[in-house]
């Protein structure tokens, strides 16, 4: 089928290759991954040039011993495809394997190239953009002209140039229906929204949540209308305000801030070179999860490191808002005292700590600790939805709630909150279970608040009485 390529406006030839994809092994073990291209291209400056491949995978030929597995029938006649087809699972990889081999056949263009899938950046402080074309040319492979970077659009940002400094933004906002939509729809439109995008800031947990809620439904099922307002919530968001953009250029250092923050709802770091925000990230943390927020705070910074680790970053400053956990990385760091943990969850503190101290060692990683107030954390805003939308969300649950029927449920065993939210995912694994509507009925529970110690205080009295033992008690 013919398909309109929206940021193009061109006609696609599109055709089904998922029953064919069945039997085709794919391994992915070695593929190259966006990310990661990204971060070394933005180290090389502003000299080098992008080369692209024409109708790159329709250069590639088929054996003719395969052709009998890619047969079209049109209009009574059956045609035998020739050439590599667009849907195959392996063909993204069989195309970069060409590519990567034409490239290492001559040392210097290796040297100077870096490739992703049939698009070509080559470094010309290495190596020339001729050189690399004759080799192209030597091999078969047709190509377009060179481009510079600045003007043109690179792995789906736009690349373009704001004082004197080369800047990225989203190349274009997809766009959602109105009205009605499937789940299946919505997890696109987000995926489109975050993608490979190394900044989000925060777009991208909003994506996240609004997944989670609509994971309930069947994929090609219409969600509520309560979905469908937060949809449309963060699709007016999202034209006055686009999240993705930042500088393009990576200044080409050993030093590099990472702000970390969690909440009871996520977890988000900022990674930092010389006061630009070069790349985000920010996870979801478990749905009615247990675990104490000082836990989550230490994961902030484990993923913080982990972050500046894949740029290559020696010396890295951690800023973040909690002075326990700046505490504990004190004197982890500087050994001056000892750590001070208590609770039943000492044990996973330690633990972590003991990793965040591995990696500071076997990386050989200069750590610094700061602590700033809230306000000036830059990673808060990564850990944080609308208030709007999580009431919305707890009044629908609870609407939803029937059956099981919590009341009941609390009335078998009058345990406390977390048992009751416990068993009843045990009872009812199939159900949506809320934990503050067991909190809810907890609290209303007049047997549980007869309990010593009540969760609320009774009006003081005095129990003096004129005579002995005449002094009523209540067991």
């Amino acid at each position: 089928m013919a398909v309109i390529q929206q940021n193009k406006l061109k006609v696609r030839p599109v055709m089904d290759y998922w029953e064919l994809n069945q039997f085709v092994s794919s391994d992915t073990a070695d593929v190259n991954v966006c990310s990661t291209n990204l971060r070394n291209w933005k180290k090389l400056g502003e000299n080098f040039e992008i080369i692209d491949l024409k109708k790159a995978y329709l250069q590639i030929r088929v054996d003719e011993a395969l052709w009998k597995y890619e047969v079209v029938e049109h209009e009574g006649q059956r045609y035998c495809l020739t050439r590599l087809g667009f849907g195959l699972n392996v063909a993204p990889r069989i195309i970069t394997k060409i590519l990567k081999k034409v490239l290492s056949l001559d040392k210097v263009v290796e040297s100077g190239t870096d490739s992703f899938i049939d698009d070509i950046i080559v470094n010309n402080n290495i190596v020339s953009s001729c050189r690399v074309q004759e080799l192209l040319k030597k091999y078969g492979l047709d190509y377009k002209l060179p481009e510079k970077l600045v003007g043109q659009r690179e792995l789906g940002l736009r690349v373009y140039k704001q004082n004197n400094q080369v800047r990225r933004k989203r190349d274009n906002i997809p766009k959602v229906s109105e009205g009605k939509m499937a789940r299946r729809q919505i997890f696109s439109w987000c995926g489109q929204l975050t993608g490979h995008f190394p900044i989000a800031n925060w777009l991208r947990l909003s994506c996240s949540y609004l997944k989670r809620v609509s994971s309930s439904c069947g994929w090609d099922t219409l969600v509520n209308d309560r979905i469908v307002k937060l949809v449309s919530s963060l699709n007016e968001r999202l034209t006055k305000e686009d999240a993705v953009y930042g500088s393009w250029n990576v200044k080409n250092t050993s030093e590099a801030t990472v702000w970390c923050d969690a909440s009871s709802l996520a977890v988000g770091i900022i990674l930092e070179v010389a006061g630009e925000i070069v790349e985000d990230c920010s996870w979801l943390r478990k749905q009615d999860g247990a675990a104490h927020i000082n836990l989550a705070e230490l994961e902030a910074v484990i993923k913080g490191i982990n972050l500046a680790t894949k740029w290559g970053f020696e010396c890295i400053t951690i800023k973040r808002d909690s002075a326990t956990v700046v505490g504990w990385l004190k004197s982890l760091i500087i050994g001056d005292k000892p750590i001070r943990v208590h609770g039943l969850g000492e044990p996973l503190v330690r633990r972590r700590l003991s990793l965040i101290e591995d990696l500071v060692k076997e990386c050989g990683i200069q750590l610094k600790l700061f602590l700033v107030i809230t306000a000036e954390n830059k990673a808060d805003a990564l850990t944080r939805v609308p208030q709007n939308w999580l009431h919305s969300n707890h009044s629908a649950m609870t609407a939803n709630l029937v059956p099981p029927d919590v009341k009941s449920f609390h009335n078998f065993h009058h345990f406390g909150v977390n048992r009751t939210l416990y068993l009843m995912k045990q009872t009812y694994p199939k159900k949506n279970v809320c934990r503050k509507d067991i909190e809810s009925v907890v609290k209303s529970c007049e047997r549980c608040l007869s309990v010593n110690p009540a969760p609320i205080r009774w009006e003081e009295g005095n129990l003096v009485v004129g005579k002995s033992w005449y002094r009523l008690g209540t067991a």
